[in-house]
């Protein structure tokens, strides 16, 4: 699979990180003269690799023993050099956000703008002005307020709650009561459901949203703010009285019912459904339509209170939970500053396909030639150890589970940069044709979120089809996705894909032209975590089209799948993310070392490399309110590779110390 080259590695000191125990020059010991340098590419450069290399030294505390805490081993020195407590995902965002601040800052020079490329213009446009649009004052939420209130969308007088949430739902809005969701289904179609919500639990009336609402009432701050939680407390009991009879398993697993509209006329009349679904929707909805609904009991308990509440303070409750809204937009620029770096993180957020869609041009696309075969190589070197794992069947599965696993393995497949297949410029030039871009800030913000739901509600018209919707070919983020779906790969279980952002695809994860040990102790190692999410506890449920089996249930009743589960299952509330830590990290070191003399030469660097993408220095706390999905970075790292024998076998770590357990976990 690699051509070896034994080159003597002499003066190359910054591989001193390698050594376990003591620090010494590679050239200076017999066992590193046979690491691995070739490329995949025609080119490889040994600049790319020394110089990243001598990164990975400067983070490592050398006196700290591998075989105790390798975290600190191999990131002891992160904080020093990243004093505050960023994490090595959030370094790769700041490059990330640092390339599209030159790109905007020198935009005539590029050629997208001297080729009058009008997605970039409305861009540069965009940036320019929000950078600017705090030079007189700060910027409040009056300044939205005065735009809508101008659009006649906030009139006490004729106010009608349904309506309110449906024109207010036009902008994402989606935390009161019910709203109407256009959702991917599975791989092939989008649909349209109303989900029934408790509203936010405590709405924070502060003195910027009740100066506004003062225009309405003459109550005060206090006396509004007890009204308001008196509101809440009714919707609480309302909620609780609703599923009081159902099991919790039941609530916690209530399960979408598919109505058409004539039907939802009959089964709900409390709700004006024609006048709600037509505005959020922005045309008239058919008689014939499906539309799918959570939880239809509280949604007609909802309706019912609601026709018999005070008006006025509805009103008044309705508005403030908008206002609530656009304040804690994620990287909202009226809480952080419209300074460059938080105006393209703004930006990435709510204008994410054509940000996307620069990016590629001004940055990877120039090397996707060389690029895109390295990684597509090393994931069907991956697929294809997978596939002899599954063919070897040690949990012995029946016929019938193989079929579904490797169907699901076979159509697996990859979007480098969650950019849409097979499209041309004129699929982003139109896409952006209705973002008009003015010299207001507030606007273009309300214009940005109207504009990507109205082009997420359109999805619910397509119909299936056998070709190919490039709308299915990557993952169409929403605004308030969490920041971790544009910064690090993911699976998409609906579509059945891998998605590598462009965040990752840049050092210090992975370069096309990195050594192999490099090479495959990150972008390996990342995408068989990755793949591994297709086939974990949560995700077994979704076949090869994303659609919901059956086959899950079976499989996770599997005698040996259940004793492997019950291992990682202990101490950690996120047995998916431990199943793809182990699991992944198996699967790219079996694919590494089909030549059993890889380990010894390359498994530090392996490792060493694998680590990088652990290096971080936030305490739990601090690292939970950033990342609830996953354990804090240095128990993922020392977890996994405790469960790893060839950790063990690298290091010589001595049976029973922290780094190797004498039982461990595999799955």
């Amino acid at each position: 699979m690699w051509a070896l080259w034994l080159i003597y590695l002499s003066g190359l000191g910054v591989l001193l990180l390698i050594s376990a125990k003591s620090i010494t020059h590679i050239s200076d010991s017999d066992e590193w003269q046979n690491v691995n340098q070739t490329c995949l590419t025609r080119a490889c450069d040994k600049t790319v690799n020394i110089q990243h290399l001598e990164k990975l030294r400067s983070y490592m505390r050398p006196e700290v023993d591998p075989c105790e805490d390798y975290h600190q081993y191999a990131c002891g020195n992160w904080r020093k050099i990243h004093p505050n407590g960023t994490t090595m995902i959030r370094r790769a965002d700041d490059l990330l956000t640092e390339k599209y601040v030159k790109l905007f800052e020198d935009a005539t020079n590029h050629t997208l703008w001297q080729e009058r490329d009008i997605v970039f213009e409305k861009l540069v446009k965009y940036y320019h002005v929000c950078k600017s649009s705090e030079q007189v004052e700060p910027l409040k939420l009056r300044g939205y307020y005065d735009i809508l209130h101008a659009n006649s969308m906030w009139r006490l007088q004729g106010y009608n709650w349904q309506a309110a949430l449906a024109e207010f739902g036009r902008y994402g809005y989606k935390k009161e009561f019910m709203q109407t969701q256009v959702k991917q289904a599975n791989a092939t179609s989008h649909r349209m459901q109303v989900v029934s919500d408790s509203v936010e639990k405590k709405l924070n009336l502060t003195s910027e949203i009740f100066d506004i609402l003062a225009d309405y009432t003459k109550l005060d701050f206090d006396t509004l703010k007890n009204e308001f939680q008196k509101l809440e407390t009714d919707f609480d009991n309302l909620v609780n009285k609703t599923r009081a009879g159902h099991t919790e398993e039941f609530n916690d697993n209530l399960p979408l019912v598919g109505y058409t509209l004539t039907e939802l006329k009959e089964e709900c009349p409390e709700i004006d459904w024609q006048l709600f679904l037509d505005i959020q929707m922005g045309r008239p909805i058919l008689g014939t339509e499906l539309i799918w609904i959570y939880d239809m009991e509280l949604l007609k308990n909802y309706a019912k209170y609601l026709h018999q509440a005070d008006n006025s303070l509805m009103f008044l409750y309705t508005v403030a939970g908008y206002l609530s809204y656009l304040r804690r937009q994620s990287h909202g620029i009226l809480s952080l500053g419209a300074n460059s770096n938080n105006c393209i993180r703004h930006m990435r957020k709510n204008i994410y396909i054509p940000m996307t869609y620069v990016y590629e041009h001004a940055y990877y696309g120039h090397k996707r030639a060389e690029s895109d075969p390295v990684i597509n190589f090393i994931f069907n070197q991956l697929k294809l150890e997978f596939k002899r794992t599954l063919e070897i069947n040690k949990m012995q599965f029946s016929a019938e589970v193989l079929t579904y696993l490797q169907d699901k393995l076979t159509t697996l497949h990859l979007n480098l940069g969650n950019l849409p297949v097979n499209v041309t410029k004129q699929f982003y030039v139109d896409y952006i044709h209705n973002l008009n871009v003015s010299e207001s800030f507030y606007r273009n913000h309300l214009q940005a979120l109207e504009h990507f739901y109205i082009h997420q509600r359109h999805l619910a018209d397509m119909k299936e089809t056998e070709h190919i919707n490039p709308w299915y070919t990557f993952n169409y983020q929403e605004p308030e996705f969490p920041d971790s779906l544009d910064a690090t790969p993911h699976y998409f279980c609906l579509s059945n894909m891998i998605i590598i952002p462009h965040a990752y695809l840049q050092r210090p994860f992975y370069h096309q032209q990195f050594w192999p040990g490099l090479l495959y102790g990150d972008l390996a190692a990342t995408l068989g975590h990755e793949l591994l999410h297709a086939f974990d506890n949560e995700f077994l449920e979704y076949d090869h089209m994303g659609n919901l089996s059956d086959m899950e249930q079976v499989i996770v009743e599997n005698s040996n799948f259940k004793k492997n589960l019950d291992c990682i299952e202990q101490d950690t509330e996120f047995v998916s993310e431990r199943i793809a830590d182990i699991s992944g990290t198996r699967l790219a070191l079996n694919t590494f070392l089909r030549n059993p003399t890889f380990l010894q030469h390359n498994g530090k660097i392996f490792f060493l490399q694998l680590a990088q993408f652990f290096c971080g220095s936030m305490d739990s706390t601090t690292f939970h309110l950033e990342d609830p999905y996953h354990d804090v970075d240095s128990l993922r790292l020392n977890y996994m590779l405790a469960n790893t024998p060839e950790y063990a076998r690298t290091f010589n770590c001595p049976i029973g110390s922290p780094m190797n357990p004498a039982v461990k976990c595999e799955l």
